[in-house]
């Protein structure tokens, strides 16, 4: 309202003029006033700035709120702020948050990190009031409470641990104030005051909730209070503590914890540095306790009782085909009835579960973007009730990062999901930083989610570590670090199998989720079943509607590169929470056996499943990526007809020769585990066995013989081939799994295997090329793989209808320039005979952010990953609003198409 009032207003100068006149200049005016921070792609702020720059009505000051939870920085904040005021050359005026801290900030610590946020910059801060009903104006914003809080007329009130931060700022916290620098990672503040005249110094720290860990605090400059550059320096501490009950536990004054003497050098004081590396040599030598634990923890590692065994042949996994037809009940109108919500259906009509349509949605590769955009399109899908129509879900590299989260920390609630990307977004780090590192190391337990993985795969295989084993940790125990209520790991979030019941996927609750990786293929395999004629000549596809022409590429060679595929290099692997296998072998093993050691189909030991960083790592491998990859994805991003383009094109077709076909050339690898799949036989056309043979023969007696006969519960498949059936084993002890990126950016793959019969395949796709034919190509190229002609139907299904009220004619260019490529839609048949669609969802500019581009802003890139919180909420509006303005209609017109044709056919 206030902001209204403003626009309304003050208008023009002389508006802002009869404002003063009608209430007195002791009367501000405030502006933007609005609930989130400033932001340079903020079209909320930028458009306002302009507004009062052009009609010269600045306000008096500037106000907005800080209320973003952990995820709130208000010195980037700050610094954005600045930016915006350049840019629009708007003067500097009073900083006034008229609404900062959320309810779990609201701690001693928590206020007194605002209170140094604030401070820092002169900015007033109104402290937000997060209680409600007679609450709201009875406890002081949660600062007082007393025994019967929920009663509006009793009395008794008494302050908590927070009134009291408040009480000592006020009080003691006098003298003349001195600066003052956040910590490295943003997390621990101080604002400080000196007595020159009592030689003193009072420093007010605080750490933003939920920090946790030991921080280095250093004094500088003493000399200007008197006191000597050598020798003790006396320091008293007090404690502000907080009550079990937090906002409303009765608290005392800060407790004196004492007055120490300290050694100083150099005029400095510094604290916690022995503190924090013996806190380190603790957690590193409880690694290995904490390890042996595990070998003996049956509770949580169940599968310690079991052995595993290879599953051979191409069926599912009788728990998913058991999941099948309990997603298929809850969908139709026996169960939840969501399929007839979501497509508006008659109040009379009945869905009959064998009409619902198998609906799988994917996600494709693409970094910190496709995990944000993958994250904006379900949390579309969900509004708009798509979510409780689908029965699988899958990801390509960083849409894995998205599925692992939601399913694990998020506890798939999609909004816990996107407060967490905020904040940890607003920690402005690299998953790979020191301090990401220091992140994990200070949690609790950190230092064995981070090392114990690595620790355990090398004292338990023959495997060795790679730098990529290093990356899987670091950026799985990193992205999924809950920081809500407080940092922390738990065991659970790395057991992948476990999320089967734990997500109530077992009873049909949640869509399946698969992981997609891929292996090269073995040059001494059989060449994999679903290599097809036409996935080395793929059939001349129409490009008319291809965004070639949106662009201005260039369609002729779009053309011929669609006419040429190259022989088959990979091999698909789904990694579920059932099993992790290869359709292009129909062979599996169970999760949570992924990592032990196998010999002809049986494991040979018993571990703890292993930690799901690795795998996850596996999947999101891009950097260990073919040198080949590496040079197409940057060509992406060269400006074309550039001298750079055409030298970089000329050594990407070298590598693309037959030459040069098998050259890797990059020097980073995926890592290793042992291989599944090995045995003993002698495979067709293999000379001779590797290294491993030997040390597996020497394990074989006492611990293979044990697999075979163990009275223990195994797993195999229920309908076992028989032995003169199988593929040959493969002679190669380790494997290697990578993204499956390199392959194909979309995991249609795995989800088109046969025996599930998927009818829609819904295609999110954030790829860097998503504006070149070589999007749609990956359509084909997958189809083709399946011997299936795709034909573009997009005309008979899309009808987006156009914003009637847009922002400028630059978004209404936008919407013009895109609105028939949001949802494009392809029919296929498969060789069985069932027909199926492929509706793909590019990640593209849209009139409501027109000024967002996703594929060419600098910091929209597959390879950045250090967004900001507004970074962070384009790419999620945008992807959300694609859903929801442009795409749904059309996914709604081919549902009901697929399920009244399935209810025909039932009805013929």
């Amino acid at each position: 309202m206030c902001r209204l009032l403003w626009l309304g207003l003050c208008r023009t100068g002389a508006r802002a003029l009869l404002f003063s006149d009608a209430f007195g200049k002791n009367v501000l005016t405030s502006g933007p006033t609005l609930a989130n921070q400033p932001g340079t792609t903020n079209s909320w702020w930028t458009q306002w700035a302009q507004f009062v720059k052009n009609n010269n009505s600045v306000p008096d000051q500037y106000v907005w709120h800080e209320e973003g939870g952990s995820g709130s920085n208000f010195e980037y904040s700050y610094g954005v702020l600045q930016q915006i005021l350049t840019n629009y050359g708007l003067p500097q005026r009073q900083i006034n948050i008229n609404e900062y801290a959320t309810f779990n900030e609201q701690v001693p610590a928590g206020s007194a990190f605002w209170i140094s946020q604030l401070e820092r910059r002169n900015a007033i801060g109104l402290r937000g009031n997060w209680l409600g009903g007679t609450q709201l104006h009875d406890l002081a914003a949660s600062l007082l409470s007393k025994p019967n809080p929920s009663n509006y007329a009793s009395t008794g009130y008494f302050a908590n641990g927070d009134w009291w931060v408040y009480n000592y700022y006020s009080h003691n916290m006098t003298g003349q104030r001195v600066a003052t620098s956040v910590s490295s990672d943003g997390q621990l503040d101080a604002y400080a005051t000196v007595d020159t005249a009592a030689r003193t110094a009072r420093v007010l720290l605080g750490c933003h909730p939920p920090t946790t860990g030991t921080y280095d605090v250093t004094f500088s400059g003493l000399a200007k209070l008197g006191l000597p550059s050598s020798g003790t320096l006396q320091v008293r501490t007090w404690k502000f503590a907080v009550g079990s009950d937090v906002h409303y536990s009765q608290m005392g004054p800060p407790q004196d914890l004492g007055n120490y003497g300290h050694t100083i050098s150099n005029g400095q004081k510094t604290r916690g540095i022995v503190e924090r590396w013996y806190q380190r040599a603790v957690d590193l030598a409880s690694v290995k306790t904490l390890l042996q634990r595990d070998e003996t923890d049956f509770a949580t590692y169940p599968e310690l009782k079991w052995d595993a065994h290879v599953r051979h042949g191409s069926s599912l996994h009788h728990e998913e085909q058991k999941f099948i037809g309990l997603r298929k009940l809850r969908i139709s109108s026996q169960g939840e009835d969501s399929l007839h919500r979501f497509l508006d259906l008659s109040p009379d009509e009945k869905v009959d579960l064998r009409d619902v349509p198998l609906i799988a949605l994917g996600g494709s590769g693409g970094g910190y973007k496709v995990m944000y955009g993958f994250a904006g399109f379900i949390s579309a899908a969900k509004k708009h009730g798509l979510w409780d129509c689908i029965t699988w879900t899958a990801g390509v590299s960083g849409s894995c990062w998205t599925l692992a989260a939601y399913y694990t920390i998020a506890r798939h609630d999609i909004q816990r999901l996107i407060d967490h990307y905020l904040t940890v977004a607003s920690e402005l780090a690299h998953p790979m930083s020191i301090h990401a590192l220091n992140m994990v190391a200070r949690s609790k337990r950190g230092v064995y989610f981070l090392i114990g993985p690595l620790v355990s795969k090398a004292q338990k295989s023959i495997i060795g570590l790679g730098i990529m084993d290093l990356y899987s940790t670091l950026t799985a125990t990193y992205q999924l670090l809950s920081r809500e209520p407080k940092g922390r790991l738990s065991r659970a979030t790395f057991q992948w199998s476990k999320i089967w019941h734990r997500s109530g996927i077992d009873k049909g609750l949640e869509p399946m989720p698969l992981l997609a990786a891929v292996r090269r293929v073995p040059k001494y395999s059989y060449e994999p079943k679903t290599i097809s004629a036409k996935a080395r000549d793929v059939k001349k596809q129409p490009i008319s509607r291809q965004l070639d022409t949106v662009e201005g590429n260039d369609q002729a060679n779009s053309t011929v590169s669609l006419n040429r595929r190259s022989k088959k290099l990979f091999q698909y692997f789904e990694i579920s929470p059932l099993e992790v296998g290869s359709p292009d072998l129909n062979r599996y093993v169970p999760t949570w056996a992924w990592g032990r050691t196998f010999i002809s189909g049986d494991s040979v030991d018993r571990r703890p499943e292993q930690s799901f960083s690795l795998l996850l790592g596996q999947c999101t491998s891009a950097p260990a990526g073919p040198l080949a990859e590496c040079i197409k994805a940057l060509l992406v991003t060269i400006p074309k007809n550039t001298m750079v383009a055409r030298l970089v094109t000329l050594f990407n077709n070298l590598l693309q020769s037959k030459h040069f076909e098998s050259f890797w050339g990059n020097p980073i690898r995926a890592g290793h585990d042992p291989n599944p799949f090995y045995g003993l036989e002698r495979p067709v056309g293999m000379r001779e066995h590797t290294s491993e043979h030997s040390m597996y023969l020497s394990r074989v007696p006492h611990q293979h013989q044990r697999g075979i006969h163990s009275s223990d519960k195994s797993f195999s498949d229920p309908v076992a081939l028989q032995p003169h059936s199988f593929p040959p084993w493969e002679a190669q002890g380790r494997t290697r799994l990578m993204d499956s990126g390199m392959a194909n950016n979309l995991p249609n793959h795995i989800l088109a295997r046969p025996e599930r019969g998927v009818d829609v395949f819904l295609s999110f796709d954030a790829s860097s090329d998503i504006h070149t034919g070589a999007a749609v190509q990956r359509l084909h190229h997958f189809a083709a793989d399946f011997d299936i002609e795709l034909r573009d139907v997009t005309r008979e299904f899309h009808n987006p209808q156009r914003n009637k009220v847009l922002s400028s004619s630059h978004a209404s260019e936008v919407e013009s320039r895109y609105i028939d490529h949001y949802a494009r839609v392809f029919y296929g048949r498969r060789q069985s005979g069932q027909d199926m669609y492929i509706i793909y969802c590019p990640l593209l500019p849209n009139a409501l952010n027109p000024d967002y581009n996703p594929t060419t802003a600098s910091f929209s890139t597959s390879t950045n990953l250090m967004w900001t919180p507004d970074q962070v909420k384009s790419v999620l509006t945008t992807s959300e609003t694609n859903v929801s303005h442009y795409a749904i209609d059309t996914i709604k017109r081919v549902m009901r198409k697929v399920y009244e044709d399935k209810k025909a056919y039932r009805l013929a």
